[in-house]
């Protein structure tokens, strides 16, 4: 899905997102309108707890509710275990390992009238820790996941309803929500996509570019090394920004106030319809660009910033710590390098030299 870098983009977005996810979990998961679960090759399933010691290079896990757990430990064995599990085989975790493939989905395909009311079973999923597995996906309908110490080169955690919290590696990752928390911890040599609908992200990690987007719900982003582009954009919430060595960050907000803190940058944009933004920096970017509808805009750069700010607002004042001179439209300071704009319909500016 394509990213739009303005606030009436990220409506858009954001509902994109809530209805892929819902139709590629109603897909996915395959629950028809009297409550069955169907999947392809049911027949080659295995029902319950067991010991598996295949070769495997991929897992995709489908869990409709309950909790879900999935452990990386030293060893070749696979590990299935299911806590609370019910008496009928029907209603049994059940596996498959297809080639090289581990399938495991929540009961037998095509088990009549699920009971959903009763059935609330949890599942551990404990897996060698020595591979780097070429896909791993999860598919949760309304499950919490804990998923600590995954390395993929593909990783796809998708959830209709539930908190997803993932430790690990890959080399490209996605997260998708419609109504839930993303948490994930980790590296990603890649691409890393976090959308949800409703419900908080929560990333630490690096990556070759980032993009992150919410409906309703607060964006944390903690970026690690050195990453080619971060985009962050929530129509109903707060974003809190931390990054280490970027070359361009985009961030927006609708309703919700901003935090961002850049060591190294080279271009930062950011924007809000209602809400206070603050900007801090520890070296010098080459551009800033920054507006608000309503709303403050506070920017923190180093005593010996040398910049020209063209600063625009229909009503509030315009404060300074920095030994400015007038040429034109602009405030410059110093050798006036680095290009800062800043405008705000409603709201004061303040330029500080520490946050």
């Amino acid at each position: 899905m394509k990213k739009r870098n303005n606030t009436s983009g990220t409506i858009m977005l954001a509902a994109a997102v809530l209805t892929a996810v819902l139709l590629f979990s109603s897909c996915s998961l395959n629950i028809g309108v009297n409550g069955f679960h169907s999947y392809a090759d049911g027949q080659n399933y295995t029902v319950g707890d067991r010991i598996i010691t295949d070769e495997i290079d991929s897992v995709e896990i489908v869990w409709l509710a309950g909790g879900l757990t999935v452990q990386f430990a030293p060893g070749n064995s696979i590990e299935i275990t299911e806590k609370n599990s019910p008496a009928d085989d029907r209603y049994k975790v059940h596996s498959y390992v297809d080639g090289k493939t581990l399938k495991i989905q929540y009961v037998e395909s095509a088990a009549p009238g699920l009971p959903s009311s009763t059935l609330r079973k949890s599942l551990t999923v404990v897996l060698p820790d020595s591979i780097v597995y070429e896909t791993f996906s999860v598919n949760t309908s309304s499950s919490d996941l804990e998923c600590l110490g995954v390395n993929a080169k593909s990783l796809e955690i998708l959830s209709a309803s539930g908190t997803m919290t993932v430790e690990g590696k890959a080399e490209n990752a996605e997260f998708l929500s419609a109504s839930g928390k993303i948490s994930f911890t980790g590296e990603c040599s890649g691409k890393l996509i976090g959308e949800a609908a409703s419900g908080d992200i929560h990333i630490t990690s690096s990556a070759a570019s980032i993009e992150l987007s919410a409906l309703s719900g607060d964006i944390n982003l903690v970026q690690l090394g050195n990453t080619s582009s971060v985009s962050l954009e929530t129509q109903s919430g707060r974003i809190t920004v931390n990054t280490a060595k970027v070359t361009s960050v985009k961030a927006g907000t609708g309703s919700g106030s901003m935090e961002l803190r850049a060591a190294e940058a080279e271009e930062i944009t950011a924007s809000t319809l209602s809400g206070s933004m603050h900007i801090g920096v520890t070296a010098m970017p080459e551009r800033i660009k920054t507006s608000s509808s309503s709303g403050s805009i506070t920017l923190s750069m180093p005593s010996d910033a040398g910049f020209s700010a063209e600063i625009g607002k229909t009503s509030g004042s315009v404060t300074t710590d920095f030994p400015v001179r007038t040429e034109g439209k602009k405030l410059v300071c110093g050798n006036g390098a680095a290009d800062i704009r800043i405008s705000t319909g409603s709201g004061n500016i303040r330029l500080k030299t520490e946050w």
